[in-house]
C-alpha cells in the first residue's frame, strides 16, 4: 500500500496540526459559513474564457479520479440497492421481516458512526483505522442478514441508469471526453454494476474500481460483498495504482482526485491537486489533522489568476487542497472550468519532473 509518501502525516496529533488561517490571502482554515462568491467567480471565468487553476505544460491534467456517491451523484445510492431488493420481497410478513433486518443494520451503523464522529483521535491513521473498522463491521452485518441476496447484474445496471447525477456533472464528463482526459472512478459503493449503469453513456469514464456483490452460477447475488474498496487506505492503494499504470498524453502529468467523504482523505492528500466537494465535516477534519507546512486548503471560488498567480504557483509547486464548496451545480461548474477551461495554467512545469520521479 502506497502510504510512504504521507507517512509523516500519521504521527501528527490534532494539537500539532498547523493552522491554515495565517497562510495566504487565498487560503483559509476549515471554518464553515464563509460567504459564497460563485456569481463573482462565474463573471471572472467568462471574462477570461475559462479559468485554469490546474494543469501542466499542455494545460490539462494527466489523471483525473473521482469518488461516486455524493460526489457525482445526488445523495448516497446504497439505499437504492436495498430498496430494489425490498421491492422483490413478496408477502406482508416477509416484507416486515426484511424491513426489520434492514433497520437493525442501519441502526447499528448509525450508532457506530456517531461514536466515531464524537471521538478525538491522536492521529489521522487512528481516525481512518477506526473508520475502516466501522465500515467492515457494517458489511459483516449486511452479509449475515442477507439483505442483498437475490439481485441480478442487469437489475443493478438498470437501477444505475436511473441514478440522478449532480448538476453540471454531465458537463464535466463531456468536457473530459472533448479534451481527451480519462476519468477514473474509485468508490466504496457495494455494486460496481450500479456505478456502471449510472455512467454507461460517458465515454470519458475509463475504469471503475469498487467493491461488488458476489453472484452464484445462476447470476443471482449471494448477499456477500467482494470488499475491494472499503476504507481510505483502499482508495489510496487504488489511486496510487492508477498513477503508476495509467498512460498519459505527453505533457500531462498532474494527478487530480475529487471526493466528498472521509474515505477520500488519503487520495486527496496524496494527489497533486486534491479537491474536496460537499463540505463534509469528517473529511475536512481529517485534512485538518493531516495538515503540515506544505499542505494548505484553499477555496476554489477565490482563485484570481491575475492577482494570485505568483502565490498559487508557489502553492501548487508543493501540495494544495481545494474546497469546491457544498456540492451541486455550482461546485461542478467551478471544477469543470478549473480543469478544462481555456484560461491560464498555474501549475508549474517543474511538477512534471516531480511526478515522474515518484
Amino acid at each position: 500500500m502506497a502510504v510512504a509518501v504521507i507517512s509523516t502525516l500519521f504521527a501528527r496529533s490534532p494539537g500539532q496540526a498547523m493552522s491554515l488561517r495565517t497562510r495566504t490571502p487565498v487560503c483559509w482554515g476549515l471554518a464553515r459559513g464563509v460567504p459564497r462568491k460563485i456569481g463573482l467567480f462565474r463573471g471572472m471565468m467568462s471574462e477570461r474564457t475559462g479559468l485554469r487553476a490546474f494543469g501542466t505544460e499542455s494545460g490539462l491534467p494527466g489523471l483525473v479520479v473521482v469518488d461516486f456517491d455524493d460526489t457525482l451523484t445526488v445523495g448516497d445510492t446504497i439505499a437504492r440497492i436495498t430498496a430494489l431488493r425490498e421491492g422483490k420481497v413478496e408477502g406482508k410478513e416477509e416484507k416486515n421481516e426484511y424491513r426489520d433486518a434492514l433497520d437493525a443494520v442501519v441502526t447499528a451503523y448509525l450508532k457506530d458512526k456517531k461514536r466515531l464522529e464524537g471521538t478525538q483521535f491522536p492521529s489521522l491513521s487512528a481516525m481512518l483505522d477506526a473508520a475502516s473498522t466501522t465500515e467492515h463491521n457494517s458489511i459483516d452485518r449486511v452479509e449475515s442478514s442477507e439483505i442483498l441476496k437475490g439481485l441480478t447484474r442487469s437489475e443493478l445496471v438498470e437501477l444505475g441508469q436511473n441514478i440522478k447525477l449532480q448538476d453540471n456533472v454531465q458537463r464535466f464528463l463531456e468536457a473530459a471526453e472533448e479534451k481527451r482526459v480519462a476519468v477514473h472512478v474509485i468508490s466504496a459503493n457495494w455494486s460496481r454494476d450500479l456505478i456502471k449503469g449510472a455512467l454507461l453513456k460517458y465515454k470519458s469514464v475509463q475504469t471503475i474500481t469498487s467493491s461488488d456483490l458476489t453472484f452464484d452460477s445462476d447470476g443471482i447475488s449471494t448477499g456477500k460483498i467482494n470488499r475491494v474498496v472499503v476504507s481510505s487506505f483502499d482508495k489510496l492503494e487504488a489511486f496510487s495504482y492508477l498513477r503508476r499504470n495509467t498512460p498519459t498524453i505527453s505533457g500531462r502529468r498532474a494527478a487530480v482526485y475529487i471526493g466528498d467523504g472521509l474515505p477520500d482523505a488519503l487520495p486527496i492528500i496524496e494527489a497533486d491537486v486534491g479537491i474536496v466537494i460537499g463540505g463534509s465535516e469528517s473529511l475536512l477534519k481529517a485534512i485538518d489533522v493531516a495538515t503540515v507546512t506544505n499542505y494548505r486548503l484553499c477555496r476554489l471560488m477565490d482563485i484570481d489568476v491575475d492577482k494570485e498567480q505568483a502565490e498559487m504557483a508557489h502553492l501548487l509547486n508543493n501540495h494544495v487542497i481545494f474546497d469546491a464548496g457544498g456540492g451541486g451545480g455550482d461546485s461542478w461548474y467551478m471544477i469543470t472550468e478549473a480543469l478544462f477551461g481555456n484560461g491560464t495554467s498555474l501549475l508549474p512545469r517543474s511538477l512534471e519532473a516531480d511526478v515522474d520521479s515518484r
